[in-house]
């Protein structure tokens, strides 16, 4: 974070999806969920690497997850998790966004509500896994339309851009094959889509390189609080995508041009 290679990217911090999730809704992750513990919170923000952390409001009555963001200028996300709407509600109410939005938290339903709910009615900040696979297109322009600050990720995981087989997970093993990364029982592990795989599909639902500049870029760099991201002038980093004849021609980082191969991506 505080040294980046001169051509490598740019680290805001580390996102920490748990270990304060609830237990029925683990996924992928490991079965180590527990409740919030105010000392190793501290443990995890006082060296400011954990810029964001994913909790389940139902297992943080007393808001100590929330409290510890706050103290550190981090940003909490609420998701894994059983809540119901008005317990969502609360949550983003206090700031929170929403990582992995509709997945891990129950589709939206005919009655009652849950935190996919919540998040479509009040949600500021919401975050969409862009692998084709995990968020359904309608459900994509959902999301688009009721939250201001949808953004996009690729979720890759260790197999992103490796050829199909087996790979490790957190303590799992995982299968990729034919473009889904997968649990021995079927659930989805992550993705694996490169960043570049993942702006193809949202090409390919229509979106144009203008429409994809904040959701792919500024709105997930400036979640975190950095503001030097996503546009160009002074005190910005200066980071852009070079665009000519609708094809990526060269990305900048720093202000310095590094040519994109066709077949690989950036050189």
């Amino acid at each position: 974070m505080a040294d980046p290679d001169e051509d490598g990217a740019t680290l805001l911090g580390a996102h920490l999806e748990g270990r304060f999730i609830s237990p029925d809704k683990l996924g992928a992750q490991p079965p180590h969920a527990m409740a919030p513990d105010p000392d190793r919170l501290e443990s995890w923000f006082v060296g400011g690497v954990v810029r964001v952390i994913t909790f389940a409001p139902k297992i943080d009555p007393d808001g100590a997850v929330l409290a510890a963001c706050h103290r550190h200028g981090a940003r909490a996300q609420i998701d894994r998790t059983l809540c119901d709407w008005a317990q969502a509600h609360a949550a983003l109410r206090a700031g929170c966004g929403v990582p992995h939005l509709i997945d891990a938290m129950g589709g939206v339903g005919p009655r009652g509500g849950n935190t996919a709910t919540a998040a479509l009615a009040w949600a500021e900040h919401a975050e969409i896994v862009t692998d084709g696979l995990h968020v359904h297109r309608a459900e994509f322009e959902l999301a688009q339309r009721a939250v201001p600050g949808s953004y996009q990720v690729p979720d890759g995981t260790a197999p992103s851009g490796m050829p199909d087989g087996h790979y490790a997970l957190g303590s799992h093993t995982v299968q990729q094959r034919d473009g889904r990364v997968s649990l021995p029982d079927g659930t989805l592990a992550g993705s694996c889509r490169t960043q570049r795989a993942s702006l193809q599909v949202l090409r390919g639902r229509d979106l144009d390189w203008h429409a994809l500049d904040a959701p792919s870029s500024a709105v997930p760099g400036r979640w975190p609080g950095d503001e030097r991201i996503g546009r160009i002038g002074p005190g910005t980093l200066a980071h852009r995508l070079e665009i000519r004849d609708d094809v990526p021609v060269a990305r900048w980082r720093g202000g310095r041009r590094h040519a994109w191969d066709a077949a690989t991506g950036p050189g």
